[in-house]
């Protein structure tokens, strides 16, 4: 009678347990009808929904990931067996502590993996809307990345960043592209600032909250199917961060996929996602469902989240406290209370579950009628019909039909289109640094008019010394400022150029769009050094035609300072772009002249010092009289003659050039430098691309010729084989087997 007693308490105190559940997750669903879906339906506006094609299912299983250390070499397991998914229709929290794999897990999810640095496991199975045939890089131009760092350009404004993002990215009209921007402004809260440049340390901009947002907003302008954030709420208050979650889950409502890696989150955050992906250090999975099912779940463990307590900091502490038994735990939980997302309950049958449960509980125990009430109180929670458009009536080759089309309609525009938008960024930026141009343009006068003071109207006997002064300074000074142009702004490069979710335009628009904006920079420059010497040292040569060099002479150093800025970091590039100047200088012929010069003189073919000072020099003899140049069999001395002296330098000397046109070696040397100009910024491309493969997500240079080698090699091998064996076998049961599927060169 007494256990019957008990037994019936039990029961009673199930049910009103299922009443509570119920009634609060009634309440917490009349609230989000009443205040979130008002406040969502006011985002996003004018991004359509997702078509049927253009909706994504990301599932793992099983996956393992190694990044290779860079001191001994060896593989660093970051991500053990991770079974997760990620839906449309769906907003994602990843958690984990530090070293939980939660930067490599979004890695995989844009195909940001670096060859030979980061090796999936052999066990590793994804599936793009239920089809292991279609690879992560298809779904590539539909895919957007929010980086943890605010990577952007700096020197332009809010709108006008967001504006050139969206018109690379998006193929639409410009009036639909500058309504979207205008609504994920006013949906991010920057609708103050949208017209101020975003600034860097040494100019004040807008505020570092207001950058992290311009940083989310980048990818939401390409109205992205998958969206995949890397700590978009860092450094972010409580209200925004709220704010900016709000803008994923008004997002997801048009039918996207959404993931996002977030740190400390306060509890209405928890709250508005849809799952949790918690994971414990080594990459382990502790926990995937949405969040109310998070704390049924550790409850069931044993830890039950302390009163006070934020449910996201109680679950980070219990995964640094216990990881491998926590991860271990939600491995071995019974099969019937693993996450299928394929199959969720609606809510009516949630309801009838629970009230099932709740009807059959008085004839067991209360622990096991309240657990058995958890698991179907966890469901009613899960209780949304599937988001995913391919779960009925849609065949596996139609899906990857629908999702190669919807990809193929969001690729960049043409090669023409990129450089036009480049360049006209690139002349935007210039427009907004005038103060440091201004800057560079006072510190070139000044150097030009000192080296003006020490040679006040010099004479002819001076000419080669002043031309080697003009030469060094100039150089130098070119040189340095060709330096920031792709060493400063290097992040931006890699992000919008990989190829990879969140990039995809082209290296070789964006480098010469920068090139041609740099051109008239270099010029003034230039000139204005000329203008500080020309007045007070008097050179033979007329004005317009020692600009003329010099501008030439500055658009040859400049290439060397691209060679450096894309061999280098930003601060080791200044140090090689003077190495560079002081080596051209070095061989300029006039001490050592050339042919005083031994093996290493091949080195002045490609130094645009030498063809400067020529220049300059040549244009001092055709400025004398023909007395002074005649042969030197003309003269009791033969130094007197300047032809003389042309031979002792090397230069070229022929009638041509001196006699019958005085302007034939100018116009050469000048071809000659801007030819260098040009070969050096083709070095530089190559440089920069090649180094910076692995994290374009391309195939280097060197990568490519030592797998040619490798082939080769192979090739090589099977047929000595042949030929040593050709004696002894026979030929019509002998069978070559090449191991390569993507090459049929053996």
């Amino acid at each position: 009678a007494a256990r019957d007693a008990a037994a019936a308490r039990d029961a009673a105190a199930a049910r009103d347990a299922a009443a509570d559940l119920e009634k609060n997750y009634d309440k917490a669903d009349n609230k989000g009808s009443s205040q979130l879906k008002r406040e969502e339906k006011r985002l996003l506006r004018s991004l359509p929904v997702k078509s049927r094609g253009e909706r994504v299912d990301i599932e793992f299983d099983q996956l393992g990931l190694s990044v290779v250390a860079s001191s001994n070499g060896r593989p660093l397991r970051v991500l053990e067996s991770v079974t997760c998914a990620f839906k449309a229709e769906s907003a994602t929290a990843i958690l984990g502590p530090s070293g939980a794999g939660k930067s490599s897990l979004l890695k995989v999810c844009t195909s940001r993996l670096q060859s030979g640095n980061d090796v999936p496991s052999p066990e590793t199975k994804i599936r793009v809307n239920g089809d292991p045939s279609i690879s992560l890089k298809t779904i590539a131009p539909l895919t957007a990345f929010v980086p943890q760092d605010d990577v952007m350009t700096r020197e332009l404004s809010v709108t006008e960043i967001l504006e050139f993002a969206s018109a690379m990215r998006l193929p639409t009209s410009r009036h639909s592209r500058s309504r979207l921007v205008r609504d994920v402004v006013a949906a991010l809260g920057l609708k103050a600032v949208r017209h101020s440049v975003v600034g860097s340390v040494e100019k004040r901009g807008i505020s570092g909250g207001q950058r992290k947002r311009v940083n989310v907003a980048l990818e939401l302008v390409a109205d992205p199917c998958c969206m995949f954030a890397d700590e978009p709420t860092s450094g972010l208050d409580s209200a925004t961060s709220l704010q900016v979650v709000k803008v994923f889950r008004a997002l997801a409502k048009k039918g996207a996929t959404i993931a996002a890696v977030i740190h400390q989150p306060a509890l209405q955050v928890w709250e508005s996602f849809t799952d949790v992906l918690l994971l414990a250090p080594g990459g382990r999975t502790a926990y995937h469902g949405p969040p109310g099912g998070a704390k049924r779940h550790f409850e069931r463990l044993g830890y039950k989240v302390p009163q006070n307590w934020s449910p996201s900091d109680y679950y980070m502490q219990l995964l640094v406290a216990e990881p491998y038994e926590i991860a271990q735990m939600w491995n071995e939980r019974p099969t019937k209370t693993r996450r299928r997302p394929p199959q969720l309950l609606t809510r009516d049958a949630s309801r009838s579950s629970v009230a099932s449960v709740a009807s059959t509980a008085s004839s067991t125990a209360s622990s096991t009628a309240f657990s058995a009430l958890s698991a179907a109180a966890a469901a009613s929670r899960k209780g949304r019909q599937d988001s995913s458009s391919f779960a009925e009536g849609t065949s596996t080759n139609e899906a990857a039909f629908l999702l190669e089309s919807a990809a193929a309609n969001r690729s960049p525009p043409t090669w023409i289109i990129q450089l036009w938008l480049q360049t006209w960024r690139a002349f935007q930026k210039q427009r907004r640094s005038l103060a440091s141009i201004a800057g560079d343009v006072v510190v070139q006068t000044l150097a030009g008019g000192g080296i003006g003071l020490l040679y006040v109207d010099y004479a002819f006997k001076n000419a080669q010394l002043v031309n080697f002064m003009v030469c060094i300074a100039l150089g130098m000074s070119l040189t340095l400022a060709g330096t920031p142009t792709f060493g400063k702004n290097r992040d931006v490069f890699l992000r919008e150029c990989c190829n990879a979710a969140g990039g995809g335009l082209s290296p070789s628009a964006y480098f010469v769009a920068n090139a041609i904006a740099d051109v008239p920079r270099f010029a003034v420059l230039a000139c204005c050094f000329c203008l500080g010497f020309y007045p007070l040292a008097h050179p033979r040569a007329s004005l317009g035609t020692f600009c003329l060099a010099a501008a030439c002479d500055g658009f040859a150093a400049s290439g060397f300072g691209y060679v450096a800025s894309a061999l280098f970091d930003e601060t080791t590039a200044l140090l090689a772009a003077l190495c560079f100047a002081l080596l051209f200088a070095l061989f300029s012929g006039v001490h050592p002249t050339i042919s005083q010069m031994g093996p290493e003189r091949v080195i002045h073919y490609s130094s645009h010092s030498r063809y400067f000072v020529e220049i300059l020099f040549i244009e001092e003899i055709v400025k004398m009289s023909e007395a002074f140049r005649m042969p030197p069999s003309f003269y009791a001395s033969a130094s007197d003659s300047v032809l003389a002296q042309l031979l002792a330098y090397g230069y070229l000397v022929t009638d041509v050039s001196i006699y019958w046109d005085k302007h034939f070696l100018r116009w050469l040397d000048m071809s000659t430098l801007v030819a260098i100009g040009l070969a050096a910024r083709l070095v530089a491309y190559v440089i920069l691309v090649n180094f910076n493969a692995p994290a374009l997500g391309r195939e280097s240079i060197f990568a490519f010729f030592r797998r040619r080698a490798a082939h080769l090699a192979r090739a090589t091998k099977n047929a000595l084989c042949f030929l040593c064996t050709r004696k002894h076998t026979d030929y019509s049961q002998l069978t070559f087997h090449d191991d390569d599927d993507d090459d049929d060169d053996d």
